[in-house]
């Protein structure tokens, strides 16, 4: 019975691992996205203001150029996520599986114990 009770705990210790594991991960992955994306809007307002004496349609373009590049860092980011969200799915799923088999181990061992008393 103890041996059942001590594997479940380790397996939830482990899944709990596991999720902070990922949670850093995208922590870490937010904080260079939102860093990102803070440069990009200063380099851009920078851009406008140092150069407002200049030709106003290279630097639209530059910044317009800055801004497409930004979303397509958010995009590949976003697939990143994806990828993180569907690795959590496929730990907890695994987790519960393996949880349901400790669990119906330790409730028939404990039937069989009863049944001999």
């Amino acid at each position: 019975m103890r041996s059942a009770m001590e594997q479940i705990f380790r397996l939830e210790e482990k899944y709990k691992q596991e999720l902070k594991k990922i949670e850093q991960v995208e922590e870490v992955l937010d904080s260079m996205r939102l860093d990102a994306r803070r440069k990009t809007d200063l380099l851009s307002e920078q851009l406008l203001y140092y150069s407002r004496n200049h030709s106003t349609d290279e630097i639209y373009r530059a910044v317009s150029k800055m801004n497409d590049n930004m979303e397509q860092f958010d995009l590949s980011f976003r697939k990143f996520f994806d990828a993180l969200s569907e690795e959590r799915e496929e730990i907890t799923a695994k987790y519960r599986k393996d949880l349901e088999r400790l669990e119906e181990e330790y409730y028939k061992r404990r039937k069989a114990e009863n049944s001999q008393v």
